[in-house]
């Protein structure tokens, strides 16, 4: 093995560790949160709903900057700051009493999730790797799907013997101890060429300058693929735990289901990222969306048929993790790298725009039908518009590299 496939293997080290803990502990975690919060402070469906929301859009709103900044400033410097904010955030939300407060903390927490986890990975592996990028980028997206296997659990058991706020200083905990020094010593933007070795880096990195890439229907394809797969996916996620219970499981139950669903998700990226490099991103996305809309019907019939809630946790399961792993694949593809991290930060802002409204509309529409029948419908039904919307991308990076 050479220095170069060296520092690949650290690098994946590193991303993968960042997403189990980080993305594992922050949004998988956040339906186990939600009865319990309901329980202690009085809040309603819609209110818990709330602190998604926040998150979501906090998120959103800061990853156009990081794009930006991982465009001009190595990741080793922004994303271990990202997870000390993390961090930092689950401290001051372990002590919160009021809605205003949590909400706040929880905004903290988004923003240091935005410069550590999802848009900084992408643009990471992206250009660490050009040859079987999609199995490089499923691989590292794996670490938060495998982080919702463990965390949740994890987090109820601590939730069932030492309470929430202890539960969320535990997340913390392993963020600033174990995360940040380990992306500081692995994590690079891209390879760096030493004396005396050849280091091909992406042929893509000529790409397509920003304001030319916006001008494309193929963007905006992609911007309305990201806000109804954003807002159909996490409307699900964030409730699953709640509808589970809803329907007659224990919270033990659900957090064990909601643990299996994302052990799915980490096989799911894998199988996905494989596919798409031998069939191209754009019909493996479309295929896994429309996968992820029909797991949402069999969501509505678990409480009656187990055959259901396995077909559920295939079909929702695999195709959940699309567009973290898929979408990126994607995006190179259709306008390359030279602009990858600032247009990545333009995809996650939309894609986590759509995770905010998600959880408060169906929130919002429990707590008006007294049931989630309505609400995971319209889910199913944003889901089926992302997919067909992805069908309509097509690659644009040859055509406009020559007139940037």
């Amino acid at each position: 093995m050479n220095w170069r496939e060296r520092q690949s293997v650290m690098v994946v080290v590193g991303l993968f560790s960042t997403l189990f803990v980080i993305v594992g502990g922050s949004v998988n975690t956040l339906g186990i949160f939600f009865t319990p919060l309901m329980i202690h402070f009085h809040w309603t469906h819609t209110q818990v709903s709330l602190i998604a929301t926040v998150f979501g859009l906090t998120w959103g709103l800061a990853s156009p900057l990081v794009g930006w900044l991982l465009d001009r400033i190595d990741a080793q410097i922004i994303m271990p700051l990202g997870a000390g904010l993390a961090g930092i955030g689950f401290i001051l939300a372990s002590s919160a009493g009021s809605l205003t407060s949590m909400l706040a903390w929880y905004g903290v927490v988004a923003l240091g999730v935005a410069g550590s986890a999802l848009v900084p990975c992408s643009v990471v592996a992206a250009n660490w790797f050009s040859e079987r990028r999609a199995m490089a980028l499923g691989i590292v997206i794996a670490g938060g799907s495998a982080g919702g296997v463990v965390m949740p659990l994890v987090t109820d058991r601590i939730i069932s013997a030492r309470g929430w706020s202890t539960a969320m200083l535990a997340i913390a905990a392993l963020i600033l101890v174990l995360i940040v020094p380990l992306i500081f010593l692995t994590v690079r933007t891209r390879p760096q060429v030493v004396a005396g070795t050849k280091c091909r880096l992406p042929a893509e990195a000529d790409g397509v300058e920003l304001n030319a890439a916006l001008r494309t229907a193929s963007f905006w394809m992609l911007v309305l693929m990201q806000v109804c797969a954003g807002t159909g996916l996490n409307g699900t996620f964030f409730h699953l735990v709640p509808y589970l219970i809803s329907v007659g499981f224990s919270s033990s139950r659900a957090a064990l289901i909601a643990s299996g669903q994302a052990g799915f998700v980490a096989l799911g990226v894998l199988f996905l990222g494989a596919f798409a490099d031998r069939c191209g991103a754009r019909p493996v996305l479309a295929a896994a969306l429309a996968a992820l809309g029909l797991g949402i019907l069999f969501l509505l019939g678990v409480h009656s048929n187990g055959l259901l809630l396995a077909a559920f946790l295939v079909a929702f399961g695999l195709g959940a993790g699309a567009t973290s792993s898929v979408a990126p694949v994607l995006l190179a593809e259709v306008f390359g790298l030279k602009r990858f991290g600032s247009l990545a930060g333009l995809m996650g802002m939309l894609q986590t725009a759509g995770a905010a409204a998600g959880p408060v509309m169906v929130g919002g529409m429990f707590d008006f039908n007294g049931n989630y029948s309505v609400a995971f419908t319209a889910c199913f039904m944003l889901l089926c518009v992302a997919a067909f919307a992805t069908l309509l991308v097509k690659p644009v990076a040859a055509q406009l590299a020559v007139a940037a």
